[in-house]
């Protein structure tokens, strides 16, 4: 049969053995290392921009289908509440495909500010403040935070910074001058880190890392309030509270 295929047996074996040697040295390739999901979407993000014909994304509702069955008993899900966190993740998968990986970073409390921001009901609202181990007035706040400035919104609620002396300067200097035309009393106005405070009129503004104001009101028992979305300008996220103020 060697001599039939052009070859003699010394030769096979030779080349058997080679071919045996070669296997035995030459190691598996590794497998190529996964992308952390911010990376991927991101990345996908970036292709997107250099690839303008892409098809519009369908609108999140159009991916959510009624469930075929009711969720097993015993399990605390309602088929409301599957069809809930269908559509919250549908419309997160959207926000994903347009580079917006925003909350793929939020951390427990956060993600759980975000779905209580959405209008969730008071069953939800309270399920995860309690599932989440906040307190109520800290949590309700944080939502409100959310609601006006998302991640960014509850940094400026929960921790205060020092911005840039030069910003804090020119914007109180701003409010000063607009103060003179809004009413006919001197105005107290103090600062602290990032936050101007009319300490007489229970509206404090603060200055975002994302160079916005954030307004605030103060309650009666001197709590401090998210009370509407932020501005780059500051006269204009004080007139935005003003009138709340005065009524």
């Amino acid at each position: 049969m060697f001599a039939l295929r052009g070859r003699g047996r010394d030769e096979a074996l030779a080349q058997l053995r080679a071919r045996r040697t070669a296997a035995q040295t030459t190691s598996t390739p590794p497998a190529p290392a996964g992308l952390p999901a911010a990376g991927a979407y991101a990345a996908w993000a970036a292709l997107a921009e250099r690839t303008p014909t892409l098809p519009e994304l369908p609108e999140p509702a159009l991916h959510i289908a009624a469930l075929s069955s009711a969720p097993p008993p015993g399990t605390g899900l309602s088929t409301a509440d599957l069809e809930r966190l269908m559509a919250d993740t549908a419309t997160r998968a959207a926000r994903l495909l347009t580079g917006d990986t925003t909350s793929l970073h939020l951390s427990q409390h956060e993600d759980a500010a975000r779905i209580a921001a959405s209008n969730c009901g008071p069953e939800w609202f309270h399920h995860l403040i309690k599932n989440t181990g906040a307190k109520p007035t800290a949590f309700a706040r944080r939502t409100r935070a959310w609601r006006y400035g998302g991640p960014t919104g509850i940094a400026v609620a929960e921790k205060p910074r020092t911005p840039d002396p030069t910003a804090m300067t020119a914007a109180r200097t701003a409010l000063t001058e607009a103060l003179i035309e809004m009413t006919t009393t001197p105005v107290a106005l103090r600062a602290w880190r990032n936050r101007l405070t009319l300490t007489d009129h229970g509206i404090q503004l603060r200055l975002g890392p994302d160079t916005r104001w954030y307004p605030y009101l103060q309650d009666d028992d001197g709590a401090w309030w998210p009370a509407a979305p932020a501005d780059p300008d500051p006269v204009t996220t004080l007139t935005s509270v003003w009138q709340q103020t005065e009524r």
